[in-house]
């Protein structure tokens, strides 16, 4: 190791310019790295604002559908509040229309018989008071 390693200017400045063109050289192989990978995750970055676009278009259309179905709903509960009025309203009629068969029915038995007989005056003046009620109630 009595051996002495001396090194000239020109061998000192050859072996800077040689650090400086590796860190160069590395410097442009870390750029053409990166902007392969930027050119790799690109297509994902378009790929997720497109995604997060129609994300934002389903929302609205959601939304929207949202309130034309809680308009219908509540549409369909009008109709069926309407429905259940009206079903009370025939159910009404129906038993106002039986009432009145039988009180026609009675008077027509009223003045079969008499017209049979012709006794049953009794019956008649019962009937025409019947009607005679009937009617003013009704009115």
């Amino acid at each position: 190791m009595d051996q002495v390693i001396t090194f000239t200017l020109s061998d000192l400045w050859n072996v800077v310019l040689a650090i400086c063109a590796m860190i160069a050289a590395l410097s442009g192989a870390v750029t053409v790295i990166i902007k392969i990978i930027q050119k790799f995750r690109s297509p994902g970055k378009r790929l997720s604002a497109e995604v997060e676009e129609i994300k934002k278009q389903m929302d609205q259309k959601t939304d929207g559908l949202n309130n034309r179905l809680d308009k219908v709903e509540k549409r369909l509960d009008e109709g069926s509040e309407q429905f259940k009025k009206d079903d009370q309203r025939a159910t009404d009629l129906e038993e106002e229309l039986r009432d009145t068969t039988k009180m026609i029915v009675k008077s027509l038995q009223a003045l079969m018989a008499h017209e049979i007989d012709g006794n049953n005056t009794e019956e008649l003046k019962q009937a025409k008071k019947d009607i005679d009620n009937y009617l003013l109630e009704k009115v």
